[in-house]
């Protein structure tokens, strides 16, 4: 039983880990584009992208602490 509690556990410090390391890239990413200013478009791409990841590694985040403590 404690086995599985502390698997998912680990597999939801996996996903918070991936976020915080999305949201450092998108920062790096954010400050290149606007201090150049030359693909506004691709930076609107990369911004919608950047939205799309992180609300889908919250939302693993929320379904992996929901397995941890058992409220399936």
């Amino acid at each position: 039983m404690y086995g599985k509690y502390y698997h998912e556990q680990f597999k939801a410090i996996k996903y918070v880990g991936a976020f915080f390391w999305a949201i450092k890239g998108y920062s790096i990413t954010a400050d290149s584009f606007q201090q150049d200013h030359v693909y506004p478009l691709l930076w609107q791409i990369l911004s919608i992208l950047a939205w799309l990841v992180w609300l889908f590694l919250l939302w693993a985040i929320y379904k992996e602490l929901k397995k941890a403590f058992g409220k399936n």
